[in-house]
């Protein structure tokens, strides 16, 4: 993260404000652009197709509603898909899908779908037997770091926010880290992360893991608040939720906490609670200001 000082950004003078104008920080955001092309097929050939390219933030929801097909009961489709991209190059996303044909309630599904950058990826969306129908959606996404300044109040401070999920299980103390990601946030503003994996037992509200190539019916969420820096500490507070992607499914109770101060390059970590057997999962934020 950079503090500079509006006009002193080309010339890289001091990172304080200067003369009235007000600080500002660059953030580095994750900008996805998803192609979503959509095909219904009969044994005959195609009876409609439709294709749209979106774009936001990683992370943030993206929703595609079309209906195909002529006569009176075309299919009606709504997507709403979640990118999640990473600094190893992969980006994740999570699907789910609402079909219907006239019926009252749709067709819903929950699909996750792993993919690299510019490679189309497949998937049966919907199928209807009697009329020997299927709906068929083409998803290619492709995403760059985009840099923007934005403005800071004159008391905030920029702090970078390290969210790491550590599997901590070896008994020689060796950790292995599952998932890392680098954040900016701001003293006395939350920052967000919501890790790409979960512990199976955590993401259904049955118990049951996820089946491969399924979208977790939950998400892990962990919220960080820098608080204030004093005498070099940050004071720093987590807080890790279970939040439910499905209306019908709600998430079973998680809700977690820590708080500490802590140097540049501290953690406060959050120790997920295990059963014997389970691996010892730890969510780590480590901040540097």
């Amino acid at each position: 993260m950079i503090l500079i000082a509006a006009s002193a950004a080309a010339s890289g003078l001091s990172a304080r404000a200067e003369g009235g104008i007000p600080p500002v920080r660059l953030v580095q955001d994750t900008v996805v652009s998803l192609r979503v092309q959509l095909t219904l097929r009969s044994p005959e050939g195609v009876l409609g197709s439709v294709e749209e390219t979106m774009r936001g933030l990683a992370g943030e929801t993206m929703v595609l509603e079309r209906a195909l097909g002529d006569g009176p009961r075309p299919v009606a489709v709504v997507l709403t898909i979640v990118p999640l991209a990473d600094e190893a190059g992969t980006c994740r996303l999570d699907v789910r899908s609402e079909v219907s044909r006239g019926q009252p309630v749709p067709v819903v599904a929950n699909r996750s779908l792993a993919t690299s950058a510019g490679r189309l990826n497949l998937v049966d969306i919907w199928t209807d037997r009697a009329d020997r129908l299927r709906l068929v959606a083409a998803f290619t996404a492709n995403w760059e770091i985009v840099p923007r300044l934005t403005a800071l109040a004159p008391e905030s401070e920029p702090v970078d926010l390290l969210f790491e999920l550590v599997d901590a299980t070896d008994a020689s103390g060796t950790e292995a880290v599952l998932e890392r990601h680098r954040l900016g946030g701001i003293v006395g503003a939350k920052t967000r992360y919501t890790f790409a994996r979960a512990p199976g037992r955590l993401v259904s509200s049955t118990g049951r893991a996820a089946a491969t190539g399924d979208a977790p019916t939950a998400r892990l969420v962990l919220e960080a608040l820098p608080e204030s820096i004093e005498g070099g500490l940050l004071g720093l507070s987590l807080r890790l939720q279970l939040e439910s992607q499905d209306p019908a499914a709600p998430a079973p109770a998680l809700d977690l906490s820590a708080s500490d101060r802590v140097p540049p390059g501290g953690a406060v970590e959050i120790a997920l609670p295990r059963k014997p057997g389970e691996p010892a999962l730890l969510f780590r934020v480590t901040p540097y200001f």
